[in-house]
């Protein structure tokens, strides 16, 4: 039971890119992550990216493999995954796009908050 543990761990693990926020994260990883969150949203709601804008974006360690955006009735890896929690403005419609471990995705209905 013990190394199925220590795999579960090593798995969550692996999800996260390697950043580590021990400070804080540079300009172009904040451009980078602005630009992933825009291309996110866009193919979420359907749009040109030229008609989203980033309006917070804020570095997050997510706790789990949800990336703080869990779904009800499914599990996840437990491990430290770094990322970024960004909002995108179309409209009047704000969106949370949760970034981390190379993945990102709109995070709708259930939240859970997050250590930052």
């Amino acid at each position: 039971m013990k190394m199925i543990h220590t795999l579960a761990i090593l798995a969550a693990l692996s999800f996260s890119n390697g950043v580590a926020f021990a400070t804080e994260p540079d300009e172009q990883a904040k451009e980078e992550a602005r630009q992933r969150a825009i291309e996110i949203a866009a193919d979420h709601l359907n749009v040109r990216a030229d008609r989203l804008a980033v309006v917070d974006l804020e570095a997050k360690t997510w706790t789990d493999s949800s990336l703080g955006c869990p779904k009800p009735g499914r599990r996840y890896l437990p491990g430290v995954v770094e990322g970024y929690l960004v909002t995108v403005v179309h409209g009047g419609e704000r969106l949370r796009v949760h970034l981390g471990g190379g993945r990102g995705l709109v995070c709708q209905g259930v939240l859970q908050d997050e250590a930052s």
